[in-house]
């Protein structure tokens, strides 16, 4: 989203960084910087995009991109601290209410499936990138802190259904929420999803949920 014409002469006089800009005037042009990045991300993956690409989108002069991110990976790993904060909130809005453990996994992990088959980022990403290569790319205590924060949050969930009886509670929440990677190889791997696909998901998921019970 390009920013207003009066702030994108601000950043292109800007020779020092910052100094002219408040707290929201920044949070604009990072957020604007991110959206950017995830469209060019769909357009032409994120190897091929470039810093000039990214501030052209975004209405600022390519020196100041450097007063955001450290580099264009640092930018791409924001696109996907968004993306899991997404699939996050979709995962636990589908058992927001739900007091039973069995049903609970279920729902969980079918909405994080559907939430991936559905994203058109994380096609792309299945389809087109060297996904170890594009991991690497990304300062490694940084990805850990973001896998750990969306850990955390879907354990909570977890936690609940073990308070109440009706999960097993011999296993930390987090080992439960890690077999969420599981259901994330199936659904990167595949190239269609077709009725071969959701017959195995199903049965993994199926599988996964009887395992847990108390």
């Amino acid at each position: 989203m390009p920013l207003s014409n009066g702030m994108t002469e601000m950043v292109r006089g800007s020779s020092g960084g910052m100094r002219g800009f408040d707290d929201e005037e920044r949070k604009e042009i990072r957020e604007a910087l991110v959206d950017a990045g995830e469209k060019f991300f769909l357009r032409v993956g994120p190897r091929k995009t470039t810093v000039k690409e990214l501030t052209d989108e975004v209405g600022i002069a390519k020196g100041s991109f450097y007063n955001f991110f450290d580099s264009k990976s640092e930018l791409f790993m924001e696109v996907f601290i968004r993306i899991g904060r997404d699939n996050v909130g979709a995962a636990l809005k589908a058992v927001e209410d739900v007091e039973d453990g069995q049903e609970g996994i279920r729902l969980l992990f079918h909405a994080y499936a559907d939430w991936l088959e559905d994203h058109p980022i994380i096609q792309k990403f299945a389809a087109d990138v060297d996904q170890d290569r594009f991991r690497r790319s990304f300062p490694a205590d940084q990805f850990a802190a973001a896998e750990r924060k969306r850990d955390e949050l879907l354990a909570a969930p977890v936690e609940r259904w073990q308070a109440n009886g009706t999960l097993r509670d011999d296993v930390s929440p987090v080992a439960v929420v890690e077999l969420l990677q599981l259901v994330l190889l199936l659904a990167v791997t595949n190239d269609e999803y077709d009725e071969d696909y959701y017959r195995k998901r199903n049965f993994a998921i199926e599988t996964l949920a009887r395992g847990l019970e108390p």
